[in-house]
């Protein structure tokens, strides 16, 4: 389980500077401003994901039929 902790860490390395020290970007008003960004994200495989959206996984992913 640790492989997708230390894949998305090492994609996401580059942004963990900019949210923490800020990014000075000009607006469309011409005023620049200091931003930060922060990412979320959830993984879930096809089965969790469709408990928790009460997904019906009886029904055929491709097609309309049982």
């Amino acid at each position: 389980m640790q492989v997708p902790h230390d894949l998305l860490r090492f994609l996401l390395r580059p942004l963990s500077s900019v949210a923490q020290d800020g990014l000075k970007i000009k607006c469309a008003d011409e005023v620049t401003r200091e931003c930060y960004f922060q990412v979320a994200g959830w993984l879930a495989d096809y089965l969790e994901n469709s408990m928790l959206h009460g997904i019906y996984t009886t029904r055929c992913l491709i097609c309309e039929s049982p």
